[in-house]
């Protein structure tokens, strides 16, 4: 009786540390919605996906998911809506890869320019991350990847 009571407890105490990181990883994230009128300088980490980039933003590593757009390597794709009601692209896991040429240029582009890019933030997503417009010396990523026929626009 006393090991069920004591796993009980520790259960609960990683159940609620959990929930206090969660908590306050998003608001560390959260104050940038917020804040930001114009695009904030963002430091580029990794290309996971076409639509998602992992950036650090001050000492915060965070996701950014591109809005408004669907890149063609998915086969498969849901959408989603983000806190201030812009649409962004989910891929689906059960997705078949296409060939993955919008990943590849959007890390050459990202890795050439890696100094100065910046985000304009439009919400956040389902999953924490951010949701928005990415540009590249002031030239908008979501609009390049559109006009290279990588990806297209979600009505």
């Amino acid at each position: 009786m006393l090991q069920k009571n004591v796993l009980g407890s520790v259960l609960s105490v990683f159940f609620i540390s959990g929930l206090l990181c969660a908590a306050f990883a998003y608001v560390e994230v959260d104050k940038f919605i917020f804040t930001a009128t114009k695009p904030y300088n963002v430091e580029y980490r990794k290309v996971q996906n076409a639509l998602s980039i992992s950036v650090k933003i001050d000492k915060t590593l965070t996701n950014v998911r591109l809005s408004n757009i669907v890149c063609n390597e998915f086969s498969n794709y849901y959408l989603r809506t983000s806190t201030t009601g812009t649409k962004y692209a989910m891929e689906d896991i059960k997705s078949e890869r296409k060939a993955n040429d919008a990943t590849r240029f959007l890390k050459y582009l990202l890795e050439a320019n890696e100094n100065n890019i910046s985000v304009q933030q439009q919400g956040i997503g389902y999953y924490g991350a951010l949701v928005g417009e990415m540009f590249v010396g002031g030239q908008s990523v979501n609009n390049l990847l559109v006009k290279k026929g990588y990806c297209r626009t979600i009505e």
